[in-house]
């Protein structure tokens, strides 16, 4: 009997197992399906009016993927509801909990209705929702503590409900979340301590009542999204404020009162504790408020990239906490307080006042900043002398001053502050020598003085030897022994005593046979070497006789060999070089015709210039040095002038080319006035009227004094007598000078 038993047992297992097997999975098929069909059902019954019949379709004559606002996607051989749109409907009801089995749910949509109750907490059943929108409905009840698990949410927009009750910490955990919006609820944030939504793509403005609201908050970051219009007064009732970063928004107006402003002391006392006020990146215009000064505890201010104008306030120096400040690229201006230099305790990391139109001295206390590691005051209007006292400043690493009109000698005393990384005090009118001891300092790795007025020998060692790590440009008078792009040094090689008297010895019993016999060649060679050069010149024009000649050979020495590097500009009939003569002491400006391409009208220009210029005497004129008439190495004619050097280039670089160089208007006038009173000279008080035909800005020199001086007399005419006046008026009948200026009459 056991046997038979034992085989209807075994049947019916395998009967059981194999029906299970068979028709597990028709099943769980139909049951997923019915699912998303099932819940969107349940929608439609918990909606009590659908004024457009919205619903109308959603029934059995058509597939629930083909209902109104449901897109589907296939999950192996399922359709899936991902999508569902129920914006601005005006339906009225309830959102039911089976929403939450819409497991493969992306996107829900239900904005602009009037759905109640409570927002359905199995909608943290919807792993994969990326965006929820919910706002413009009349929900009710807490913000489900659960969606804080809906770890790929990237929108959640609640607001404009009735939701009570305070944000979920749990919210903490939406790390991908982009898009949050909870405004107009009555939500209470009172008890939260650290609110942060940086690097988001927030927009709108703050809630007016937002201090009302966040009376507990400590931390408040809003950084980095698109906010716009004011602080709201309100967030003066959180005093418990430690940091506020709202960097990189577009927020304008003014700073509100509790930062500081005129009849706002009352109200900063309630932000004692603030330590952080960053505010960079936005639209603020007005003053920085004088009563900023209150803010005892501050150590990190940075209202720089603002519209804020007028003075830096001197209460400033009484947050004795501060170890940074940065208000650049505002439009601040007025003198550099000298009391913000008394934060010499605390202030350790940045003082950056740079790109503001900030003018008088640097003042001599920032001596006193000892701990200070990096000061900008570039792109300002200071003057005056760069303080020597600024050698206290023992730990600064980086100094900027360029781009300002500070004058006087570099301080050598910067080379005594060891630890100077970067240094720039490019675009100044600084003179004098480059001290010595700078080469000194170990740790340089920039440095930069270009576009002034310095005029010496570049130091050899140290940071000087890495080109790629100074920039001297725009400093006419400097000369250098290495490729720093300057021109180089005469150098003379120092001769010791022994080496003196080998050579005296070695040569002693050669030198007089050497003289003897080739003295007679030399003299003959010397003597048939001029005569050929006579006999190569041109005949001169009797005006330029009168100017004291110098040698073809004198001027290729004082070019060094008419160097690209000595190269001042280029002209319609040839190039300007800067040289240095023997008998001059000052530098001279060689101007050197080109007689290839313009043999005769060269002649003609340079026989113009002498014409115009043998006779006359002004301050405001290029004064004619000496004059050249040979032939070159290669033995062709060889015409140069020799001019007045003049230290500071044309009129032109000053205007138009895209240098720091800036003229102020003083100068401007100074300089129109120069320019106007050479003209009222050439016209009315020369022997012979002289009229330039060729006045432009790049022949308008300027001297060391920035005086300007006319030059270029290459295209002048001579108004001469009456009986002349006919041909004069022929020969100018064409348009002289430069296409686009019109000569003075």
């Amino acid at each position: 009997m056991a046997t038979p038993i034992s085989l209807v047992l075994i049947k019916f297992t395998l009967f059981l197992t194999l029906n299970l097997l068979f028709t597990s999975q028709p099943h769980e098929v139909s049951c997923n399906n019915d699912t998303d069909r099932i819940a969107l059902l349940q929608i439609k019954n918990c909606t009590t009016n659908d004024p457009d019949g919205f619903f109308s379709s959603w029934n059995d004559s058509l597939h629930f993927c083909s209902w109104p606002g449901v897109q589907c996607s296939r999950h192996g051989s399922d359709e899936r509801v991902t999508s569902l749109d129920l914006s601005e409907l005006d339906l009225v009801g309830t959102l039911p909990p089976q929403v939450g089995n819409l497991s493969f749910l992306r996107h829900f949509n239900a904005t602009g209705n009037s759905f109640t109750g409570p927002i359905p907490a199995n909608l943290s059943r919807c792993s994969k929702l990326r965006i929820l929108m919910l706002s413009s409905n009349k929900l009710r009840g807490k913000i489900p503590v659960q969606l804080g698990s809906l770890s790929k949410l990237e929108i959640l927009r609640i607001g404009q409900n009735n939701l009570t009750g305070s944000l979920p910490a749990s919210l903490g955990n939406l790390s991908q979340l982009v898009n949050f919006g909870a405004a107009y609820n009555n939500l209470n944030l009172s008890t939260i301590h650290i609110m942060t939504f940086t690097f988001n793509k927030l927009e709108g403005r703050l809630p007016e009542n937002i201090g009302f609201t966040l009376r507990d908050i400590g931390y408040f970051a809003v950084s980095e999204n698109d906010l716009v219009g004011s602080i709201p007064e309100s967030l003066c009732n959180a005093s418990r404020l430690v940091d506020i970063n709202m960097n990189m928004n577009r927020f304008a107006g003014r700073i509100p009162n509790c930062l500081g402003s005129s009849g706002g002391l009352l109200a900063l006392s309630k932000l004692q504790n603030l330590q952080l006020l960053s505010l960079q990146g936005n639209e603020f215009s007005g003053r920085i408020p004088d009563s900023i000064g209150g803010l005892k505890r501050l150590f990190d201010l940075d209202l720089s990239r603002n519209r804020l104008e007028g003075p830096i306030p001197a209460s400033l120096g009484n947050c004795l906490s501060l170890t940074s400040i940065d208000i650049s690229h505002n439009k601040l201006s007025g003198e550099i307080p000298a009391e913000v230099m008394n934060i010499s305790s605390s202030l350790a990391n940045l003082l950056n006042l740079s790109h503001n139109s900030l003018s008088g001295k640097l003042p001599h206390e920032t001596g006193k900043l000892t701990h200070l590691n990096t000061m900008d005051v570039s792109h300002n209007n200071l003057s005056g002398e760069i303080p020597s006292a600024i050698e206290n400043c023992e730990s600064i690493e980086r100094l900027f001053v360029q781009r300002n009109s500070f004058q006087g000698s570099i301080p050598s005393s910067l080379a005594s502050i060891k630890g100077l990384r970067e240094l720039d005090l490019s675009c100044n009118s600084l003179t004098g020598e480059i001290p010595q001891q700078l080469q000194d300092v170990k740790d340089f790795q920039y440095l930069n003085l270009s576009y002034n007025n310095l005029r010496c020998e570049v130091p050899s060692g140290g940071i000087f030897r890495n080109t790629t790590a100074v920039s001297l440009i725009g400093n006419p008078l400097l000369c250098a022994t290495m490729d720093l792009h300057l021109p180089k040094c005469a150098t003379t090689r120092p001769v010791t005593r022994r080496v003196r008297l080998a050579i005296i010895a070695a040569s002693a019993s050669l030198s007089l046979l050497l003289l003897l016999s080739s003295s007679a060649s030399l003299l003959l060679y010397m003597n048939n070497n001029i005569n050929k050069k006579k006999q190569s010149l041109v005949v001169e024009d009797p005006a330029i006789d009168q100017f004291a000649r110098v040698s073809y050979y004198d001027l290729h020495k004082a070019t060094n060999g008419f160097s690209p590097d000595n190269v001042l500009g280029s002209g319609g009939f040839g190039t300007v070089y800067r040289g240095k003569l023997d008998r001059i002491e000052a530098p001279v400006a060689v101007k050197v015709l080109d007689l290839l391409r313009h043999e005769d009208r060269a002649h003609k220009s340079i026989a113009a210039e002498c014409n115009a210029l043998r006779s006359i005497r002004h301050r405001n004129l290029v004064k004619v040095v000496s004059f050249c008439s040979s032939v070159d190495r290669g033995g062709s004619d060889f015409k140069a002038l020799v001019f007045e050097y003049m230290e500071n280039g044309s009129l032109e670089d000053w205007l138009h080319h895209e240098t720091c160089r800036r003229l102020t208007l003083a100068q401007r006038l100074d300089i129109a006035v120069d320019v106007g009173s050479a003209l009222h000279y050439l016209h009315d008080h020369c022997e012979t009227t002289i009229v330039h035909c060729d006045l432009k800005p790049s022949n308008v020199l300027l001297d060391a004094d920035m005086v300007g001086r006319v030059s270029d007399f290459g295209q002048a005419r001579l108004l001469v007598s009456s009986e002349e006046d006919d041909t004069f008026s022929r020969s100018s009948a064409s348009a002289k000078g430069t296409i686009g200026y019109a000569a003075p009459g």
